[in-house]
């Protein structure tokens, strides 16, 4: 009798690795195809089975309340398999409160999670007050001891104490979020904190958040953040990122800041009070004009270390392009500090993506302005012009 062969268990890995699935809460449907392919892989043989059931439950879509039998029959099957939930590794809450809820399962016993979002499922935000029979689930979830990475978006009258129970978090990321008034528990002497490493923000509330990363008492801390990514609508805010980036000092290296169309930030709105040592930073949208940017950058104190800027459509310029001779100035300044000896290593490239919406005439114009304006970085091929609509490079 012929045997079977045997192959590496490698093979089976790079077959299932073929199928592109993913859950995906923010669109509210999943690909049935290939959810019913890796369903079918998992009934081929043992062999597939359990590199099929890995893959299929990595990252899961839950719905909160389930909105169809799917949906429930997923919530049963993690329900009733310890072992299937420890495959878990991302989960994507998406809720939808105004659906009726009945008694639905779900069980938050996942002991390896490590990335979770939390989502209001439909384009409108939801109310945390509307979730309460969901609220002891979702904390056990963020007490994990494997939880590095947080994302919540589309949530008001979410409470800021919640982000206490994260005992590991790395990421944080936070997009439409109001967070209500209720004033987190202060101890009267410092806790254990865990140190925040990146944080993605677009939230108008920014400021009740900040309030708390800087308090000693709040589990969650800034103190040694690295990455800020900053969406900055209102002076508010913008007070909001001074506190954060005096908590954060010199572990702060990667800077984004994103500025309303409709908000012009004070011109004293960049000065660090502890200033770090940035190596990449991003404006987007609008600013006064070039000199702030010249003005942020040299305040950090070893500029030479920074090693790329990245600045977005109309952060300077709202209209054409100006032709006055102290903004020119402002450019060449920023050249200059860019190019000095002691960044010839260090610094690689300043990228001006859609700066020039007011050059229509061809690319000669193009090279001929940026090379005026920035004529040390055009010289040694550390400018690059990029185009946000059809995302042409254009190396000057």
């Amino acid at each position: 009798m012929q045997s079977r062969p045997v192959f590496p268990p490698e093979i089976f890995d790079i077959i299932l690795e073929q199928i592109p699935y993913s859950a995906d809460a923010e669109s509210e449907r999943e690909d049935s195809e290939y959810t019913s392919t890796l369903v079918n892989c998992t009934l081929v043989s043992s062999s597939f089975r359990d590199r099929g059931q890995r893959r299929l439950f990595d990252d899961v879509n839950i719905h909160l309340p389930p909105f169809n039998k799917g949906h429930s029959t997923l919530n049963h099957i993690l329900a009733s398999s310890a072992r299937l939930r420890t495959f878990v590794h991302k989960l994507h809450l998406a809720i939808r409160p105004k659906i009726a809820q009945g008694q639905v399962e779900f069980n938050p016993a996942l002991p390896n999670l490590t990335d979770l979002w939390i989502i209001g499922s439909s384009r409108a935000q939801f109310n945390w007050n509307d979730v309460k029979a969901y609220q002891s689930s979702i904390y056990t979830l963020m007490r994990g001891s494997t939880l590095y990475r947080l994302t919540i978006r589309n949530v008001y009258n979410f409470p800021v104490s919640a982000l206490g129970n994260c005992s590991q978090l790395r990421e944080l990321s936070t997009n439409y979020v109001k967070y209500n008034d209720t004033d987190f528990p202060l101890s009267t002497s410092p806790v254990p904190q865990t140190y925040l490493r990146t944080i993605h923000s677009s939230d108008i509330t920014f400021y009740k958040l900040a309030t708390a990363l800087v308090e000693p008492s709040f589990p969650l801390s800034a103190a040694r953040l690295q990455k800020l990514s900053l969406v900055v609508p209102n002076e508010t805010t913008s007070a909001a990122l001074e506190v954060i980036l005096d908590e954060a000092g010199a572990f702060l290296d990667d800077l984004e800041l994103t500025f309303h169309s409709g908000f012009e930030p004070p011109r004293d709105f960049l000065n660090l009070p502890n200033p770090a040592i940035l190596r990449n930073v991003t404006f987007r949208n609008r600013m006064d004009d070039i000199s702030q940017v010249v003005s942020f950058l040299l305040q950090i104190p070893e500029v030479n270390k920074l090693s790329s800027v990245l600045i977005y459509r109309s952060i300077l310029y709202s209209g054409s392009i100006p032709t006055q001779d102290t903004e020119d100035s402002s450019w060449q300044q920023l050249d200059e500090v860019l190019t000095r000896e002691r960044h010839a290593v260090q610094f690689q490239r300043l990228e001006l993506r859609d700066m020039f919406p007011a050059l229509n005439s061809g690319r000669d114009e193009l090279e001929a302005r940026v090379s005026r304006l920035l004529p040390r970085l055009t010289r040694s091929n550390r400018v690059v012009v990029s185009d946000v609509d059809s995302v042409d490079y254009l190396p000057i």
